[in-house]
């Protein structure tokens, strides 16, 4: 597998991060070079700076909001552009989250020639995240800031995965059932990425 991009889009808690970093392990093990984008880890790492706009968007994270485009735009290209070589394959974890984003993805893909990038909704309802980001136990983890992601989620990041739903002629968009195992989720999202 070479120049593929594998987007996986869900709710927080949804188990995106441990099926990415699942399939990053296996597109390795096949001999296969890969980096996988968090924007969720990449937003935290940015919180813990120390200046205006890390302060602002602090204020925007605390209360669970959404962050602003221009911000998750910004981390994902400067991604793109330090790690494209034209046969690295891509895994975005949680991003895009709205479809002004997802523009700026689609944007980037077909600018590195980047062919049937396959985007996965991994679905699963709002009574198990909400159990399972209580046993993670995340500071920003709260109920009323789990409850406003989840509202966002389903106004602002399931119309991104319309947006890519309306190109079928060059993305492969699935859902998989998300309250399934682990491993089951594991090895459905395996066949359907290495097919």
């Amino acid at each position: 597998m070479k120049n593929r991009a594998i987007i996986l889009i869900g709710k927080s808690g949804s188990g995106k991060g441990t099926q990415a970093e699942r399939l990053a392990e296996s597109i390795t093990q096949a001999g296969g070079d890969v980096h996988r984008i968090e924007m969720g880890e990449a937003f935290r790492d940015f919180l813990r700076q120390s200046n205006y706009t890390a302060d602002l968007s602090r204020e925007v994270a605390q209360k669970g909001g959404l962050q602003p485009d221009f911000l998750a735009n910004y981390f994902l290209t400067e991604e793109l552009v330090k790690y494209s070589n034209g046969t690295r394959n891509f895994i975005f974890d949680g991003t895009p989250r709205t479809t002004r984003q997802a523009r700026v993805l689609d944007g980037a893909l077909r600018f590195y020639g980047i062919e049937n990038p396959l985007v996965v909704h991994l679905e699963v309802s709002n009574d198990s995240v909400i159990g399972r980001m209580k046993e993670r136990g995340r500071d920003d983890d709260h109920i009323e800031v789990m409850k406003t992601r989840l509202e966002w989620f389903e106004t602002d990041t399931l119309r991104a995965v319309d947006f890519f739903r309306q190109f079928d002629d060059y993305y492969q968009v699935v859902t998989i059932d998300g309250e399934q195992d682990i491993d089951a989720i594991a090895r459905e999202l395996h066949e359907i990425a290495f097919d």
